[in-house]
Parts: structure tokens; C-alpha cells; sequence
């Protein structure tokens, strides 16, 4: 009798649909042929983080999709399902929002003779497209601990890409990982059919991404650009993607340029006279590369990071001396008293050149403006070009358009009050030994702080 009852049991298990023996033990093979007991609506949990439930995306309008992910359990009925025998151990799995069948679609074999198979929601189990076989028969496997493998009827396993919202779902062959195991968890119909879930954004909660944080290096400081921010940070296009939002990743950038940026915005200065003043014009100082750290950004958004964390560090268009808390001018420059007439070359703190000038006629249009500016060429020898003249000069050093320090050999006297009624076109006109000495220790990118100082004589 003994014998009997083993042949029957081991008749029965061969003939389930062709099971393996070696995934189905004894105890397998008792729930398989007991398939009945999963009555009403399950929803599939993953086994590597039961929070997120299998979910039929791209059903927000009510249509099916060949699309299958995981997603943040929500109580929806796109990610409830219920299981119906088809005997002999296999079942089918109809997805509760529709009531379609979740089917696997052998596609061709591979040279190894393995079968590919794609997963989808058909409405019906006839044929798809082309007279390709639709198979919407699925059998159980007990993996323990309460979770189940979903096993296609031609062999391959139901198996998720990681538990996040947007993971995807695919058929695999067997592996035994918990990627591959899905708790089934009674639950009820819900009021509610469909959500949005059809283009998950990885940095929102329960997203693949949602613990990232970028970094924004600036010279000695730094930004946090949080998960949520980013989230921010991408739209979903026409063509039904994601993609990153140039628009609002410029619109930090000019922040960024707003706080960190020195050039154009007023600073104080310490004059030769120990008297503090407040320079606002001139074209002198740091800048932020807005148009490259727009595109640092965007390149990260939607990147694979070795860690949660990244870096991208600034550029600048521009460059100032130093970057301190009271000045950005530093301790090498060129200081242009222009009511007193006056020019005083600093190397490293120390003063170098201090010398008489001649600069723009005073009340005209050719008045050299006040301000700091940034020294952005020095050429020797030289030619000054203008309207009515052509003057050949041995150093010509520009800060501020055509506006630049240089020699004026043909000039006998300079300072005083020459500037009011015999000025310059607007240069800073010097001595030539002065204007050598300066040429020979200033660099381009060093600061020329020019200003009409009304000091008082003793």
C-alpha cells in the first residue's frame, strides 16, 4: 500500500504542468495542488521590502500596458490581483482594475535553446501580433518563510530589479534570490482604480534615488542639494519621459551667482590715505560660470552615482585676486587717485611705484570713470588708435574698454590740475619709468581701483 501511495505522489507531481522536481518538495507540491485557497485579491509584494507591491503602470486612463514595475504599496486597485485555477497545478492572474490576465510571450529561442519571454496584461489569451503563442498560465512554488516564486508555464520566474518605485519586473530564469520571492498579501478592492504611476521619479520617496544628496562646491563653500530638490528638477516630457528641467536648474544657478559673485556689486576699499570708501562701479571680480554648472547639474540628474553622494565643483568666467569675507582685491594692485591725481603700485602688500598722473579731462565725456576693474591685457610696444590720433606708446596696459594705464612721453609735467583743462582721452597717463615699472610687476586679472577722493589738505 505504502508503495502505492509514493508512485501515485510522485505520477501526480510529474504531471503539474511539467514542474521540476527539483523545485517542488512535498510540501510544495501540496499548496500547488491546492491553488484554490488563494481566494479573493492579493496584492504581490516583493520579498526584499514588502512596502512596495507589483503595479501595472501607464493605467492611469484605464488601458492595459506591457509594462509590469514595483511601486510604493497604495492601496489602488492596479496593484491588487486575483488567482484562478486552470487545473493541474497552474493558475492565471488577472490584474483587478481590468480584470486582464498577466501573460508571458515566448518570442523565440536562443541559441542556447533557452526561451524569451516579455510580460504584459492581455485582456484576452488568444494570440498577440504575428500569431506569437500568449500564455497567461502561471504556477506557484513555495519559497518558505511564508513568500512564493511566480513561475511562468514555460520556466521563467517573475523576478524585480531591486525594491523602489520603477523597478522593473521581468521574467528570469531561476536564481532562488529574494528578488525572485513575493509575498501574497490578502487585501480588498480599493475605492480607488488607478494612480500615477507610470513615470516613478527616482528621487521622491520610496524612489530609487531618494537618498541621494549633491554637493555644489564654491571656492571655499558648499551647497547641499537635497533628494527632494532634485525631484524638483525633472518634468516629464511630450514623449512621455523623464527629463531634466533646464529651466529651473538655471534658475539656481543665477541664486548661486546672486550670493557668491563679487564683480559689478560694490565693495569697500582702504585707500593710500588710511580712509575706507565705497567703490560700485567697475567690471573687477568673481563670476560664476553659470552656463557650465547648469550642465554639471543636468549631467548628474538622471547619472549613475558610485554612492548616494556626488560633488561637482564650480567654475568661474571670472576670477578675482582672493576670495575673503571684506575684499576680493587682495594685496597686488594698482590704485588710481583721480582727484588727486595720484598712482600707487602694491606687489604683495608692499608699495612699489608711487607716482604723479594725467587722466581723462574732468567735466568732459572723456572723464575716466571711478571704479574697480580688472586689468585684461598688457602689450609692448603698442599703438593707441583713436578718432583724430594715432600715438605709439611702449607699454599699453587696459582695464576698462579703451581705457588703460600707459607711458606719455610727450607730456613735461604730470599731476596737479592739468586733468581739468588738458586731460587725457580718458587713460591714466604716467611717467615712463613709472608706467615700465608697473607694465614689469602687474599681471592681467590684477585689480586697477580707480576713484575721485575729496580729501582734505593739512
Amino acid at each position: 500500500m505504502r508503495k502505492i501511495c509514493i508512485v501515485v505522489f510522485f505520477f501526480l507531481l510529474w504531471g503539474t504542468s511539467g514542474i521540476s522536481a527539483r523545485a517542488i518538495g512535498a510540501r510544495d507540491f501540496l499548496f500547488l495542488r491546492t491553488i484554490g485557497q488563494f481566494r479573493g485579491l492579493y496584492e504581490i509584494r516583493s520579498a526584499l521590502d514588502a512596502d512596495f507591491a507589483l503595479d501595472v503602470s501607464s493605467c492611469s486612463d484605464g488601458t492595459d500596458n506591457r509594462l509590469l514595475q514595483l511601486y510604493r504599496a497604495g492601496n489602488v486597485n492596479q496593484q491588487k490581483f486575483s488567482f484562478s485555477t486552470l487545473g493541474r497545478g497552474v493558475c492565471q492572474i488577472r490584474a483587478a482594475h481590468t480584470g486582464s490576465r498577466l501573460c508571458a510571450a515566448a518570442e523565440g529561442r536562443e541559441t542556447d535553446g533557452s526561451l524569451e519571454q516579455v510580460l504584459f496584461m492581455d485582456p484576452g489569451i488568444s494570440n498577440l501580433s504575428g500569431g506569437v503563442s500568449a500564455l497567461a498560465g502561471w504556477v506557484l512554488e513555495y519559497a518558505g518563510d511564508g513568500a512564493w516564486y511566480i513561475r511562468a508555464r514555460e520556466g521563467e520566474y517573475l523576478t524585480c530589479a531591486g525594491a523602489y518605485n520603477g523597478a522593473q519586473v521581468t521574467l528570469n530564469a531561476f536564481t532562488g534570490e529574494e528578488n525572485q520571492q513575493w509575498i501574497l498579501e490578502k487585501t480588498t478592492r480599493s475605492d480607488t482604480d488607478y494612480q500615477e504611476t507610470d513615470l516613478p521619479n527616482p528621487y521622491e520617496e520610496g524612489g530609487s534615488w531618494e537618498d541621494r544628496v549633491l554637493f555644489v562646491d564654491i571656492g571655499g563653500s558648499r551647497e547641499t542639494l537635497s533628494a527632494k530638490t532634485l525631484a524638483g528638477w525633472l518634468v516629464k516630457t511630450d514623449g512621455h519621459a523623464l527629463a531634466p528641467d533646464s529651466e529651473a536648474v538655471s534658475v539656481y544657478a543665477a541664486s548661486l551667482a546672486e550670493k557668491y559673485d563679487t564683480k559689478g556689486k560694490p565693495r569697500t576699499f582702504l585707500t593710500s590715505y588710511g580712509e575706507e570708501i565705497t567703490l560700485k562701479m567697475g567690471n573687477y571680480g568673481w563670476a560664476l560660470d553659470q552656463a557650465a554648472l547648469v550642465e554639471q547639474i543636468l549631467s548628474m540628474l538622471l547619472s549613475d552615482w558610485e554612492t548616494n553622494t556626488a560633488t561637482v565643483t564650480a567654475e568661474w568666467s571670472q576670477r578675482g585676486a582672493v576670495r575673503e569675507e571684506t575684499t576680493d582685491i587682495g594685496k597686488t594692485y594698482v590704485e588710481v587717485d583721480l582727484s588727486g591725481q595720484k598712482v600707487w603700485l602694491y606687489k604683495d602688500g608692499q608699495l612699489l611705484v608711487s607716482t604723479d598722473c594725467v587722466t581723462g579731462t574732468r567735466g568732459t565725456e572723456y572723464a575716466t570713470p571711478g571704479g574697480v576693474y580688472r586689468l585684461y591685457g598688457k602689450e609692448s610696444p603698442s599703438i593707441l588708435v583713436g578718432e583724430d590720433y594715432r600715438t605709439p606708446v611702449d607699454f599699453w596696459m587696459p582695464f576698462n574698454g579703451g581705457i588703460g594705464l600707459h607711458d606719455a612721453t610727450w607730456r613735461s609735467a604730470f599731476g596737479g590740475d592739468i586733468y581739468l583743462t588738458n586731460g587725457s582721452h580718458g587713460c591714466v597717463n604716467l611717467p615712463y619709468d613709472a608706467a615700465r615699472q608697473i607694465y614689469e610687476t602687474i599681471s592681467v586679472g590684477d585689480p586697477v581701483v580707480c576713484y575721485y577722493y575729496e580729501y582734505k589738505e593739512e
